[in-house]
């Protein structure tokens, strides 16, 4: 086969949605490389904000006895204590007819052989 100046090779025209196609995959590729980043830094890497003192549990270990925070705890209990639970389920006959089939506390009775592989 020899080269002469001018001639059009015929391959070319095959060639370039070949190339089109392989280049639409490289973006792709770098695309759902960039969204696994994205995704693995704000689940992971990302640090927490500090949580805020309606968070924190009342008189638990560690907690600040601050009067803003006696305030807050105070204030939180006065919103649970006002809740009301006036659901028609819990009066209904048939829920009130309910009893309890076992008794409680329940007893563990003992746990299996000592060796689980042994003959009997």
């Amino acid at each position: 086969m020899a080269i002469i100046p001018g001639e059009q090779k015929l391959e070319s025209s095959f060639v370039d949605p070949q190339k089109k196609k392989q280049k639409k995959m490289v973006y792709i590729f770098i695309l759902v490389i960039v969204l696994i980043a994205a995704v693995l830094y704000f689940s992971f890497f990302r640090k927490e904000a500090a949580p805020s003192p309606a968070d924190s549990t009342v008189g638990g270990a560690g907690a600040a006895a601050t009067p803003s925070s006696v305030d807050q705890q105070v204030k939180l209990i006065e919103a649970v204590s006002q809740i009301k639970l006036d659901n028609p389920l819990l009066k209904d006959k048939k829920f009130e007819a309910l009893t309890s089939s076992g008794q409680f506390p329940l007893t563990i009775g003992e746990k299996g052989r000592a060796n689980p592989f042994a003959g009997f």
